[in-house]
């Protein structure tokens, strides 16, 4: 099994005076390490250097707080908490006041409008902020006794953390139990919070399928035949290359709602 973790070591002797910009995700959506992002802020400043983060997978398992990171920049999508495919960045106001944009001439130049010249896609916003404001419900809801919009995010997001890690742990026992199965990323449930619930397989033959379109379809897994592509998702759908670092050969994405996957130990081998 293998953790696929941030070296700490090797990127601390990587970054030096010369390091201008350190970018870094949140967390993997390949197989599911969440990273040590404020370490490595902290290391980036020390050298001089600015740090971009890409919250993109982290944002609809945690919290994000860019004052605590203290990041320079962290850019994420509302479609992966329930919003429209749109795109949202986080610049200090000191860079996005420093930095030039391309934009047309007759824009502003005071941030955030000159970095959004052009009409704006009002639909996709009003789309994000209904989802922001479900999440808030769903906050509300599990927390009754939360006041303002922040608390009710907070309590949102510890109850889908709660959710799908208790998924996940049900997922990864089943997989683990598969024999011939290697499992990519951290797999100790004593770790389970340094991951978000995504997890990628190698399967041993590599013209199998793990399991068949009917047996998925019962079970209430989706399986979509992406090859050469290794994410198993709890809660959602996602997909990467992985065969670039790990030279993965004929792995299948998963995603599930719900309980489907708890017999996921007993699925037979189909060729």
């Amino acid at each position: 099994m293998d953790r696929l973790a941030r070296n700490l070591d090797d990127l601390r002797r990587k970054i030096t005076s010369r390091t201008k910009l350190v970018a870094v995700g949140y967390a993997s959506n390949a197989v599911g390490t969440i990273n040590p992002v404020e370490q490595i802020v902290k290391l980036a400043h020390a050298a001089g250097a600015l740090v971009f983060l890409d919250a993109v997978h982290y944002a609809p398992h945690g919290p994000i707080d860019v004052r605590a990171l203290d990041c320079d920049f962290l850019a994420c999508s509302p479609y992966k908490f329930f919003g429209p495919h749109m795109g949202c960045i986080f610049g200090k106001r000191e860079h996005l006041r420093r930095f030039h944009p391309y934009k047309v001439r007759p824009a502003t130049d005071a941030p955030p409008d000159s970095w959004e010249t052009g009409t704006q896609v009002h639909e996709g916003l009003a789309g994000v902020g209904a989802a922001v404001d479900y999440l808030a419900e769903l906050g509300r809801r599990c927390g009754p006794a939360v006041t303002g919009r922040r608390e009710a995010l907070l309590s949102a997001y510890r109850a889908i953390h709660e959710h799908e890690m208790a998924l996940a742990v049900r997922m990864i026992r089943g997989l683990l139990a598969i024999p011939g199965l290697r499992f990519f990323g951290i797999s100790d449930p004593a770790r389970f919070a340094e991951r978000v619930p995504t997890v990628a397989v190698r399967l041993v033959d590599p013209f199998c399928r793990l399991i068949t379109a009917p047996d998925a379809l019962a079970a209430g897994v989706t399986v979509p035949d992406t090859e050469y592509v290794a994410p198993v998702v709890a809660g959602g759908n996602t997909s990467t290359t992985l065969n670039d670092t790990t030279r993965t050969w004929g792995t299948n994405e998963w995603s599930t709602s719900g309980d489907g996957f708890v017999d996921v130990a007993g699925l037979k081998w189909v060729g």
